[in-house]
């Protein structure tokens, strides 16, 4: 089926209209600046709560590894464009105003930070045996990053068996002089 010329036209005049473009490339460029920079700003604050909230929970305080366990479930459940609505819309009733931008800000601040808190302190949720940064953070109590994990070779919780996928069968995978092969 081809397009007669009238349609074609139509369809370039509503897509393609110089003039068009000309008049709202400046606005389009601010948007994509003022995304790339809320990006850059929630992704280093989000990162940092979340790893703030991760040391936290690894002292293992029940009331507060309860409040942010909690935080953390509802700030991962709750649809992130509900949450900036409440803010955007349901603050101002209690006589806070927030912008746009502030109800954006802090909305995927939290999300990623809930998200990067389950990550830093219990390791990769798809990981069974947890990651080695996991496993570092959560089962050391905090102590420096720079041995990873301490246990025995073979436990649930070494580093290299969590990656290992037949860790638990050495004899079968060569092990020899009883050195590990990985």
């Amino acid at each position: 089926m081809s397009l007669d010329i009238t349609q074609w036209d139509r369809f370039l005049a509503s897509f393609f209209d110089l003039a068009v473009m000309q008049k709202y490339l400046p606005d389009i460029v601010d948007g994509f600046l003022l995304t790339c920079h809320l990006a850059i700003l929630i992704v280093i604050s989000g990162l940092a709560l979340g790893l703030i909230l991760a040391v936290i929970r690894a002292y293992e305080f029940w009331l507060t590894s309860w409040l942010i366990v909690v935080f953390a479930d509802v700030m991962r459940a709750l649809p992130p464009l509900v949450f900036i609505l409440l803010l955007y819309f349901g603050l101002p009733g209690v006589g806070l105003n927030l912008s746009g931008y502030a109800a954006t800000y802090v909305t995927l601040t939290l999300v990623l930070a809930a998200f990067s808190e389950e990550n830093f302190s219990r390791g990769h949720p798809g990981d069974a045996e947890g990651s080695m940064g996991g496993c570092a953070l959560y089962r050391s109590r905090v102590r420096p990053i720079a041995g990873l994990c301490d246990h025995a070779p073979g436990d649930p919780h070494d580093g290299a068996a969590a990656y290992q996928p037949h860790h638990r069968h050495r004899k079968e995978y060569g092990a020899r002089n009883g050195r590990r092969r990985w």
